[in-house]
């Protein structure tokens, strides 16, 4: 799966394949669509092409054609949850499909070659992993194994199906198992089937400790519930590296600001004496801010925090609503256990929206 947040090259051969000849310029054709693999549309977003410009004309292959500027936008999420614990589908990702036609000395080759379909998401890389990063191990579309959550959130871990084959699956609560379930999600080719969202309504249980996640028997995650008596927990999702639908817990102290703006003008509409204002305010805007804490996490969690900290889009759930969010924090100084024994982060957000509704 490409993740367009992320450069993708195309590599294109300057010798067409289907003559021999080497082409003096080639075009990419670029399809982007939703749905159906197999039913791409059939005229191209995007059709670039390049002229072959050195003497003697070059002969390798050309790989500077990045797809992924072009492409990232098709896709916009939206969060996605559940009545109960079980496996939903996403808008977390589209079709794209490539191919390239020649001009050789030998005239126009109007046979599109190289027909490459591939999924995409808003997912990234990080700098030193590179460009053209596809890789999902386990059906996985998250890092870390061991997460902690409130024994009333709906929790959110986004997981891949397979094309071709079936992918079987479980859901399971222990030590009772109060959440108990076992099924194979058969394999699909539309877009919209491929990324799911597992949502683990933790709710269900009322004793368990515990639950996990597994696919085609690979145990992915462990969440652990947790009981909170002082404070409300906090469930927020937001779009992972993989550019898929995540949640995350935040159990400890939450604190609500409200930050506003104004202008104002100097008027003479009459005297203060009479309850006029000499200065008037207006364009008055003002947007909800807070601060709230992990509570006490392990180490392994810094890359969920991290990529929170990058995320495009958040949202806080409270198991009906979505509310949007957008990160304040700039910066965070990592903690380990080797050094700080506890570790506990403080992040701060803002709504994604005026207080005052003005759109």
């Amino acid at each position: 799966m490409i993740r367009a947040n992320s450069p993708y090259y195309v590599s294109v051969p300057w010798i067409s394949p289907a003559s021999g000849l080497t082409a003096t310029s080639y075009t990419l054709n670029i399809f982007v669509w939703n749905g159906d693999k197999t039913s791409p549309p059939s005229e191209p977003e995007y059709a670039i092409t390049k002229t072959n410009s050195t003497t003697p004309l070059q002969e390798g292959t050309d790989s500077t054609i990045n797809i992924s500027r072009l492409i990232v936008d098709f896709i916009d999420v939206t969060a996605v949850g559940g009545a109960s614990s079980g496996v939903y589908g996403t808008t977390s990702a589209q079709w794209v499909k490539w191919n390239y036609t020649y001009v050789t000395s030998g005239g126009i080759e109007g046979t599109p070659q190289g027909d490459t379909t591939k999924l995409f998401s808003r997912g990234y890389s990080y700098g030193n992993e590179g460009a053209n990063i596809e890789t999902i191990t386990n059906n996985r579309l998250f890092n870390g194994s061991e997460f902690k959550a409130y024994r009333e959130s709906k929790y959110s871990l986004p997981i891949k199906v397979s094309e071709t084959l079936g992918t079987s699956y479980s859901i399971i609560s222990y030590p009772d198992n109060e959440i108990y379930i076992v099924g194979e999600l058969v394999a699909r080719t539309t877009s919209p089937d491929i990324l799911k969202n597992v949502i683990i309504d933790l709710g269900e249980t009322t004793t368990d400790e515990y639950v996990v996640l597994t696919a085609n028997s690979v145990e992915l995650a462990t969440i652990l519930i947790e009981e909170e008596c002082k404070y409300t927990p906090l469930d927020i999702y937001f779009l992972n590296k993989f550019g898929n639908q995540q949640a995350f817990t935040f159990f400890k102290e939450r604190k609500d600001t409200l930050s506003v703006t104004s202008s104002e003008f100097e008027s003479d509409r009459g005297q203060p004496s009479d309850g006029n204002h000499q200065f008037v305010r207006y364009n008055v805007q003002a947007r909800g801010e807070f601060s709230v804490f992990t509570g006490f996490i392990d180490e392994s969690n810094n890359d969920t925090i991290q990529e929170l900290l990058l995320s495009e889009k958040i949202w806080s759930y409270d198991g009906t609503d979505f509310t949007p969010l957008t990160i304040k924090t700039k910066s965070q100084q990592w903690k380990t256990q080797q050094n700080e024994r506890l570790i506990n982060y403080e992040i701060n957000f803002e709504n994604g929206y005026n207080t005052i509704n003005n759109i």
